[in-house]
């Protein structure tokens, strides 16, 4: 089995198998870095039908990313969840650039095409050799049915000035509608096929998948083969349609795209929008008349050739009528990528990796968790009730904290004010010579009493009366005396400190004097 970055897998109906497949590297193209004309810019054009035509004209790959009022309202938006169908803008992310295949170069052959009188099929040429596009094939080869019309077709004025005639070179078949031998396909790197299929006998389309198979595996230098399945709403046999797609993912080292569409009709590129299925699948079969514009698929067939996203992908794109423009979710998905100013490799990007699957997939989320919360458990009511309670204590703490600091704080500014009051009042009245610091060391306990009962005051704080008993009371009138004592004491220790120096003073001016006399 082969593995792919980003894993896609594909799953068919009838059938226990799931294909994974082959890991692609990636390197930076030289793609066009010009600004993205916003779609409302790009919708001068659009169909009458009114759906916003996209905008064809910028490329944007970037190989080195892989894609992959009430209280209810309110833990809604807590919880960054959102209904998609409400809010769309905000489901749809920025377009950004888009993962490209890494060998998309050299030679590619176009087999299928430029077999009809009435049109030249130039179109699809055309996207191949797009300078803004991530290919950067050296050479295109036309394989059709009758060499000498071809070339007349694609000799055109436009071939000619876009630099196609330079690369391109037209071969011949063997047989009309036969497929390139795998000596036609020496050194072809790419191969982008056109099935037409037969109302009469759809399983031959089938089994043109199978021989595409068969010769690359033989050719073995082929390394991507797209393939469009024109008129497949014959195809109903999925049994046929799975074998088909193994015998594809089956070659070893090659990757693959399938892309089936209705019956071609001649609209213009994005003038309907589309749904996206699994091809073999039951949801991926088309309903009889259902039509594909031709442009539209030319232009999905080669994006997915160029797209990582479209490897070994097998798809079904429905094209979207009537009720169904203004009802189905695809519409109403690909119509906002178009307004986010979504380009068509983005946007195609965005319909394969995420797509309608995600987009409902977002919205089930979305109400789930309305349902929980308007609905919650009893196991969920007692969880958040007790988380509530835990929440509150904890901000009670919080704050009973923060207003101890406060309190604290203010308390130990008016203490410093009070001491320093204090300091000086002494001072002046003589009965302290020490130090402010030594003092406001002795009455510290005293000043934030006085402090406290300032600051419950201010505060209209209750003034806690208590009762002492006697021994209390003793102990207090203690305490009181043992702190003037020793306020008492330590003016009398700087005094005397004070004389003892002034004493040393007068002893040495008499000894000066002693010494004048002699």
């Amino acid at each position: 089995m082969k593995i792919s970055s980003p894993l896609c897998v594909t799953a068919f109906v009838g059938t226990s198998a799931a294909f994974t497949f082959s890991s692609v590297s990636t390197r930076k193209f030289g793609i066009n870095e010009r600004t993205h004309i916003a779609a409302s810019q790009s919708s001068l054009g659009m169909a009458l039908t009114g759906f916003l035509e996209p905008d064809t004209r910028d490329w944007m790959y970037d190989t080195k990313r892989d894609d992959r009022g009430s209280g209810t309202i309110r833990e809604m938006e807590r919880a960054n969840v959102f209904n998609p169908e409400d809010d769309l803008e905000r489901y749809i992310d920025t377009p950004e650039s888009v993962a490209a295949r890494h060998n998309i170069d050299g030679t590619v052959l176009v087999s299928g095409w430029v077999n009809s009188k009435e049109r030249s099929d130039q179109t699809v040429f055309d996207m191949l050799n797009d300078e803004e596009s991530p290919f950067k094939f050296s050479k295109i080869i036309a394989f059709v049915d009758d060499e000498k019309f071809a070339k007349k077709r694609l000799l055109s004025r436009s071939a000619r000035y876009s630099g196609l005639l330079d690369k391109l070179d037209v071969q011949g078949a063997a047989t009309p509608g036969s497929l390139p031998t795998a000596k036609a396909l020496e050194g072809v790197t790419s191969w982008v096929a056109n099935i037409e299929v037969d109302s009469e006998n759809p399983g031959a389309a089938l089994q043109t998948l199978k021989d595409i198979a068969a010769v690359a595996t033989e050719a073995t230098c082929v390394e991507n083969v797209s393939v469009l399945i024109s008129g497949a709403s014959a195809i109903n046999d999925l049994t046929a349609a799975v074998d088909a797609i193994k015998s594809l993912d089956a070659v070893q080292d090659m990757a693959f795209t399938v892309v089936a569409v209705g019956d071609i009709d001649e609209k213009d590129e994005g003038s309907r929008p589309y749904c996206v299925e699994d091809f073999g699948t039951a949801e991926g079969v088309i309903a009889v008349g259902a039509t594909f514009s031709r442009a539209e698929s030319l232009r999905v067939v080669t994006e997915c050739l160029a797209l990582e996203s479209g490897i070994d992908k097998a798809l079904t794109f429905k094209e979207m009528t009537g009720e169904e423009i203004s009802n189905s979710t695809s519409s109403t998905l690909i119509k906002g990528l178009r307004q986010a100013g979504y380009t068509r490799p983005q946007e195609i990007n965005h319909m394969l990796v995420a797509g309608v699957k995600n987009f409902t997939k977002t919205v089930d989320a979305y109400n789930k968790m309305l349902n929980d919360i308007e609905n919650p458990s009893e196991e969920k009511v007692a969880a958040a009730k007790e988380a509530a309670e835990a929440e509150a204590k904890r901000e009670h703490i919080e704050l009973t904290a923060r207003k101890l600091k406060e309190r604290e704080d203010e308390t130990k500014e008016m203490a410093m004010e009070w001491a320093q009051r204090e300091y000086f009042k002494n001072c002046m009245s003589g009965d302290v010579v020490g130090t402010e610091e030594q003092f406001r060391e002795i009455v510290w306990d005293q000043a934030m009493e006085e402090a406290d009962k300032k600051f419950r005051i201010m505060n209209r704080i209750e003034v806690e009366v208590v009762e002492l008993t006697e021994s209390e009371k003793r102990t207090k009138k203690i305490e009181e005396a043992s702190a003037l004592r020793a306020r008492k004491n330590l003016s009398s220790n700087l005094k005397v400190f004070m004389d003892d120096d002034d004493d040393d003073g007068d002893d040495d001016d008499d000894l000066d004097d002693d010494d004048d006399d002699e």
